[in-house]
């Protein structure tokens, strides 16, 4: 790490951006020559994290006494603009407070819960209640924080069974807003969240969609020559091979089940489109997705009058419809290939797809929910 640092002046060193992708600022170090060649290793990479916080001015600075710490090392100095996402850390260089066991486990968007202490072999989204909107949320893990002391816990433990392990000073939610555990009481409403997830099992490395699949798919109006443009397509995405642990299968999980319930794919020698029909929240979801995958997902929305004649009376009525459409043949061909109906869905049979038969509980759970 050292010979990535560049020298500004005799006590003055610097990490630049390059070194670590999310870098926001360059790191500055001050110390002699001596003082460089002390320093720990880890130091260079907590300072390094230390740069990617939002909101951040001028330079990291790291002070001649710099040793390491559980987040910025010691002896580090940072200041943030609050007008930029800048943030204010209670304890970024060290603290003995706020932290939960290495066994508790935690909820991810896709619906399986994983120990905090499996995340630093994965990295997944995390399911989170935004504390201003009171709704559910997203949020990636932009750091992996690990003690090796064994604080004094606290055990909570709710009159509908679930608990929780932390330390005294951790925070938890209640009617009152954010509260310390030790300062709980038995009359205390707090916080839960009922779906406590899928237990995360790794999936296999087996192919689902080949490039043989898709020159195997019954399509009309596909030349052979067609078919392989089609196929350059979908590898560009990194679409194929598709496997049970390919990082954007979960998507297509999603999509494909949501597709077969309020969706259609069409696929004729004019017209290659992926269309989905619902809420305006639900499909702005959707189209997240779909971004996922390296496609453009584009929104409409428009009134329709309705009139149905029954043998009682004939019914008026106007609704809006929401829809979202992919107007893309390799996204089409995709979503066929992993056993979605092409065309009218109420003129043919169709099943679950064979493949996610064999998926782990935490697909099939998702795959239901969509």
């Amino acid at each position: 790490m050292r010979e990535k640092l560049i020298r500004i002046a005799d006590f003055i060193w610097e990490l630049p951006t390059s070194y670590k992708s999310g870098m926001r600022v360059p790191v500055r170090i001050i110390a002699s020559e001596k003082l460089i060649g002390k320093l720990e290793e880890i130091v260079f990479e907590q300072s390094a994290n230390t740069a990617t916080l939002p909101g951040l001015v001028g330079y990291v600075i790291l002070l001649p006494d710099a040793h390491s710490g559980y987040g910025a090392s010691i002896g580090t100095v940072f200041a943030t603009d609050p007008e930029n996402n800048g943030v204010i850390s209670p304890g970024a260089v060290g603290y003995d407070i706020n932290c939960l066991p290495s066994d508790t486990e935690i909820l991810t968007k896709f619906g399986y819960r994983q120990k905090i202490g499996d995340f630093k072999k994965t990295s997944p989204s995390l399911t989170c209640i935004n504390l201003s909107t009171k709704k559910e949320d997203k949020a990636q893990i932009a750091l992996f924080l690990k003690k090796y002391t064994n604080p004094h816990l606290i055990k909570i433990t709710t009159s509908l069974g679930y608990t929780i392990q932390a330390t005294s000073d951790h925070p938890i939610y209640t009617r009152q807003g954010m509260r310390e555990a030790k300062l709980l009481q038995d009359s205390d409403s707090v916080s839960i969240f009922p779906f406590t997830g899928v237990a995360y099992e790794d999936p296999s490395n087996e192919v689902i969609v080949s490039e043989d699949s898709i020159r195997n798919l019954s399509l009309p109006f596909v030349s052979e020559y067609s078919r392989e443009y089609l196929i350059r397509e979908l590898k560009k995405r990194s679409l194929l091979p598709l496997r049970y642990n390919s990082s954007q299968l979960p998507y297509l999980i999603k999509l494909v089940a949501f597709n077969m319930g309020d969706g259609n794919l069409t696929f004729t020698n004019k017209t290659q489109l992926v269309s989905f029909w619902g809420k305006p929240e639900d499909l702005e979801e959707i189209a997240c997705d779909i971004s996922h995958l390296g496609y453009h997902a584009v929104f409409y929305q428009r009134k329709r009058n309705h009139s149905i004649k029954t043998k009682y009376r004939q019914y008026q009525f106007t609704t809006e419809e929401s829809s979202l459409h992919v107007n893309s043949g390799s996204f089409v061909v995709l979503l066929h290939a992993l056993g979605t109906p092409v065309g009218n869905k109420t003129r043919q049979d169709y099943g679950v797809p064979e493949w996610f038969k064999k998926a782990p509980l935490w697909q099939k759970r998702l795959f239901l929910a969509a």
